[in-house]
């Protein structure tokens, strides 16, 4: 017979931006249907991959981020690019999923641990900044550090870095929750996610929360991005519907995609005297997600 404790920590709400849905019920609806997310990109359609095949939130756009997914940030949407978004709605719905109100937990008792990795700018917003940091050497223009910092800098977005600091899905959901308790950003590539999830976990194992917002956001549908893993990864071809079979094996490669999921952890004792609907226990976490060619670790 299983024993449980006060500080078990448990599950009470998910959020999930995907290509195979969103919210989820939505998601779970794709899973269960045997729904592909592979697709022809449309939204970001400069990214570098075979047939421009990819992993695409394609309802997750400008229009239903301002009127749907974001409507209650939308002062905030100026400073968060497609990565920082993704997680920041992933995680709103999570909160709704859990049906945490606000005042509902101590704003000192709930805390989050959000997964990241390095963001980039489009390539297009530094062309005014670069081309004023040339200078003529031997008849070509070459980059000019020095007037990259007299000239080029001034030329940026005031608040262009704000935009793509990976620790910024972190910040605003901690000022979006009022949540005032331990608050951490974890950029380890694809095991930023297990281990944001890990440590939050062991922040209400040690009593320093009651509630931890915890997950991930990510892409690489990015046109910088995108150039480097044609070049790094092996991605599959074929047909969209077809393309990406891990478990099969004839699987050719894997393709480019973008997601962002986010799970409420609350402490059993905590959870069970609010009433909160239970749908897991965490036991435990692994720490990466990387396969070799042939599958193994």
């Amino acid at each position: 017979m299983s024993k449980t404790s006060p500080r078990d920590v448990v599950i009470i709400g998910i959020g999930i931006v995907s290509p195979v849905g969103i919210g989820r019920d939505a998601f779970w609806s794709g899973i269960a249907e045997s729904r592909t997310g592979i697709k022809h990109v449309e939204l970001l359609s400069f990214v570098a991959t075979p047939g421009c095949i990819g992993g695409e939130v394609s309802d997750f756009n400008d229009e239903t981020t301002k009127k749907t997914h974001l409507k209650t940030l939308r002062k905030s949407l100026k400073v968060m690019c497609r990565e920082i978004q993704m997680g920041v709605a992933a995680a709103l719905q999570a909160m709704e999923d859990a049906g945490l109100e606000p005042g509902a937990v101590s704003p000192d008792r709930i805390g989050v641990d959000f997964g990241a990795n390095l963001m980039s700018s489009p390539p297009e917003v530094l062309i005014g900044a670069a081309l004023k940091s040339l200078s003529d050497k031997n008849g070509r223009p070459q980059f000019d550090f020095d007037r990259w910092g007299e000239e080029g800098m001034a030329g940026m977005e005031p608040l262009w870095l704000l935009r793509y600091l990976p620790n910024m899905p972190g910040c605003h959901l901690g000022i979006a929750l009022d949540a005032r308790g331990p608050n951490n950003s974890i950029t380890q590539d694809e095991a930023s996610g297990c281990l944001a999830i890990a440590e939050a976990a062991n922040i209400i194992r040690r009593d320093r929360a009651d509630v931890m917002v915890t997950g991930v956001t990510g892409t690489r549908l990015h046109a910088v991005k995108s150039c480097h893993n044609s070049h790094w990864d092996i991605l599959a071809d074929g047909p969209a519907e077809t393309r990406v079979r891990p478990f099969d094996a004839h699987r050719t490669g894997e393709a480019l995609a973008e997601a962002s999921c986010t799970l409420i952890l609350e402490a059993r004792s905590h959870a069970e005297a609010r009433g909160a609907k239970i749908l897991g226990t965490v036991l435990g976490c692994g720490a990466s997600t990387v396969a070799s060619r042939d599958g193994h670790p």
